[in-house]
């Protein structure tokens, strides 16, 4: 191992909020929303990306950078060579990780990193172990309001909460795609239905929209308009109420970094814990 990465597997962990769940409920989506630019790939059609490291920048322009299999050197890339870089039905991908620094991200400290959906053939994700790398980290599964009490996401659900107990919260995205009446009764109800699945005391659900979210950037989007106002008040206080936790656990984190690199990002100990998890093995 050469000295760059012994460097990065010795270095303190990483403040970040790590975000995972099922393809096609919106964690990119999510975290473009909650950097406020279009930095992800968005798409209905399945492909797998490989883990994005998301940090703010001090300069003024977005840098991107991948991580090859087997290098222990950071490849810089253009925004669109970063968008490409997934591979779709099966075919390879020669990238471990991805990383990009965005400029006047509200999280100073706090990193975001987006992993690959759970494939619509098989079903369960790449479940990330207690580890020194992931002692920082908050972890955010992505759902949907309509679809989070599936038998599967319920387990997982489950085994995160048992994993990494306090630092496990729940966003119920898409939650624009139902009525004010069925978002409250959900809502409401969420934490008995965790807590007769075991799961006590229950980790706060956020009923929310990213796509709403995305909209209140545009004055007059035509989106938001078509949305009633009781629902889209119901999202949008579910948004916000979930940007508060993340502030909050980046104000009350531990952190060590007075600033993020690419090298800073894509050869830590978190880069390394979670692109070993997706390969099945401990880090």
């Amino acid at each position: 191992m050469d000295t760059t990465m012994q460097q990065g597997l010795q270095e303190s962990p990483l403040c970040a909020a790590v975000f995972m769940g099922d393809f096609n409920t919106g964690k990119s989506l999510l975290i473009n929303a909650l950097v406020r630019h279009d930095i992800l790939f968005i798409s209905r059609d399945e492909s797998r990306t490989p883990p994005v490291f998301i940090a703010r920048s001090d300069s003024g322009e977005p840098l991107y950078g991948v991580r090859q299999k087997g290098e222990s050197a950071v490849e810089i890339n253009s925004h669109e060579q970063f968008l490409s870089t997934r591979h779709i039905k099966g075919a390879p991908c020669d990238s471990d990780a991805l990383g990009a620094l965005v400029p006047d991200m509200p999280f100073r400290r706090l990193a975001f990193v987006d992993t690959p959906g759970a494939s619509t053939d098989d079903n369960k994700p790449a479940i990330l172990k207690p580890a020194p790398a992931l002692d920082n980290t908050l972890f955010v599964l992505t759902t949907t309001l309509e679809y989070w009490p599936a038998r599967h996401t319920m387990a997982l659900i489950k085994e995160y909460y048992a994993q990494f107990p306090g630092r496990f919260i729940i966003a119920a995205n898409m939650t624009d795609q139902m009525n004010a009446n069925e978002i409250r009764r959900v809502r409401d109800r969420a934490r008995q239905r965790l807590e007769r699945h075991g799961i006590t005391p229950a980790p706060p659900l956020f009923p929310l929209s990213a796509r709403l979210e995305l909209a209140r950037r545009i004055p007059g989007d035509e989106y938001r308009k078509r949305i009633k106002t009781e629902v889209r008040e119901l999202c949008d206080a579910g948004f916000d109420a979930f940007r508060v936790a993340l502030y909050e656990f980046e104000a009350n984190a531990s952190l060590n970094h007075a600033g993020y690199s690419l090298d800073t990002l894509l050869m830590s100990t978190l880069a390394t814990a979670v692109t070993m998890s997706e390969k099945g093995q401990d880090a």
